[in-house]
């Protein structure tokens, strides 16, 4: 981690949240995300395809909505508010590099909508419930905007 701080320049963001993960994003927007285990240990995470930014506000509206009973099937359709990336917004990850498991979206500079979640097997893509999202803590220091 320490080292791809030391090349910050080769990312469009790096920053870290108030729970002290600290977060690598490229120039495509798939993220990497490091997070805090304790005192001296930090966990590499998968790599995400897509980060957007929320308010503190919405981040609490997603996070209520994921523990809504049966979220995963209403999910298709649930729109997200975006906000420009700062301290004190809520990064939001989707979509783990290299699983089977593929979201959709609707996106413009606003606001973000999963239109479809899909599972691909054998070749083929076939419905699955799961939401593929990580709402993640308030940025509290950039390294690189």
């Amino acid at each position: 981690m320490e080292n791809l701080k030391a090349e910050k320049e080769k990312f469009k963001l790096v920053f870290e949240t108030e729970k002290g993960s600290v977060y690598f994003v490229s120039k495509n927007e798939q993220s990497w995300r490091f997070k805090k285990e304790d005192d001296e240990r930090v966990a590499c995470q998968p790599i995400m395809q897509k980060i957007f930014f929320v308010s503190i506000k919405e981040a609490q509206r997603i996070i209520n909505f994921k523990k809504e009973l049966c979220f995963q099937e209403k999910i298709i359709g649930f729109q997200m508010e975006k906000t420009d990336f700062a301290k004190n917004v809520v990064p939001v990850e989707m979509w783990i590099e290299n699983s089977q498991q593929k979201l959709f979206f609707k996106e413009n500079d606003h606001s973000i909508e999963i239109s479809k979640i899909a599972y691909r097997a054998s070749g083929e893509e076939a419905d699955q419930f799961a939401s593929g999202i990580h709402i993640g803590h308030a940025v509290s220091r950039i390294w690189k905007k």
